[in-house]
């Protein structure tokens, strides 16, 4: 858990960096490099007992990070929150919003999330995410599955399209 100081820094990053549109985080990246604290947002992804820090602590390693802390996303996309999980989801999966491609494979636990997920929400971006990776054979496989198991039409449709 988090000491108060520690939470402190996670919030006052949050509160400084987490509100900047996409378009902008470039701009500020070298800076941001300097002063976020990313191991204590990693550890408040996961740790912090207010879904709100987790939901905007995995947004800030999202956009910021390099890949170092991609454990930490991981994690969360297994939150008891689905909006903490959707944007983990999002975090592993969305290549645009990476600044180095990765050492992490994302694809088991996007498969994952589209295939047990109980949040709708949350298997649509995951499902988006697979869709991404479709050279990947384990990627396929996870949506012809989707396309054809998963609860929601909306699930489903997007999978189908996917595999035409």
């Amino acid at each position: 858990m988090l000491t108060e100081a520690e939470r402190r820094s996670v919030l006052d990053a949050i509160h400084f960096y987490g509100w900047l549109p996409r378009h902008e985080v470039d701009r500020v990246r070298d800076q941001a490099d300097l002063e976020l604290p990313f191991d204590l947002i990693a550890r408040a992804a996961v740790e912090d007992e207010d879904s709100s820090v987790r939901w905007q602590s995995v947004m800030l390693l999202d956009h910021y990070d390099d890949d170092r802390h991609a454990d930490a996303i991981v994690r969360a996309a297994h939150d008891p929150v689905p909006r903490v999980r959707r944007h983990a989801v999002h975090a592993l999966g969305c290549d645009a919003c990476k600044r180095t491609s990765g050492c992490t494979d994302p694809v088991p636990t996007l498969a994952e999330r589209a295939l047990r997920d109980d949040n709708a929400k949350v298997r649509r971006h995951a499902t988006w995410a697979l869709m991404m990776r479709l050279p990947d054979a384990r990627a396929r496989a996870a949506l012809q599955q989707v396309a054809t198991t998963d609860a929601d039409e909306r699930v489903r449709r997007d999978a189908r399209w996917a595999m035409r």
